[in-house]
């Protein structure tokens, strides 16, 4: 495993982060990891051997979350587990509508966008929602399920289009 942040930070990456399968993220607390504007995520596990984001400590709100702020179609956690996560609304500016979003995803912010695509993963046990949409974010998900998060499965600053 690799543990990373200090206590009380934020990680940012501005380029692109690639995780190989079976890699083991374990956050400090009240650390995050932020995927800026130019930055990206790609997270492809495999069914054998997942990429793991957690707490140092997993209980439930632990360490911050993961936010994403590009929009690099690249995006994507796949075969990923995310769990004790939303400790704090890191996600998102004092500008947004929404108060205090706590998620162990957020996809965009209150002022900016966002865009992921998430796959056969598991978001558990976390402080708030599973994952958070702002309202100029996209997200697409399939083959993955939530449980034990404090606000919910998925929450949307706007009601999603129909498909």
């Amino acid at each position: 495993g690799v543990s990373t942040g200090l206590p009380d930070t934020t990680v940012e990456y501005a380029g692109a982060l690639t995780l190989e399968p079976g890699v083991r993220l374990q956050f400090e607390a009240e650390s995050g990891l932020r995927i800026t504007e130019t930055g990206s995520l790609v997270a492809r596990g495999t069914a054998e051997a997942p990429i793991v984001f957690t707490g140092r400590t997993e209980t439930p709100g632990y360490w911050k979350g993961i936010s994403i702020l590009s929009l690099n179609p690249d995006n994507i956690l796949a075969h990923a587990r995310v769990s004790h996560g939303g400790s704090d609304p890191f996600c998102c500016d004092y500008f947004t509508r929404t108060g205090d979003i706590r998620a162990s995803i957020s996809v965009g912010s209150g002022t900016g966008r966002g865009q992921l695509r998430l796959s056969d993963s598991i978001v558990s046990q976390g402080a708030g929602w599973g994952v958070f949409v702002f309202e100029n974010a996209t997200f697409t998900q399939s083959a993955s399920t939530y449980d034990g998060n404090a606000d919910g499965t998925v929450g949307y600053e706007a009601p999603p289009l129909a498909p």
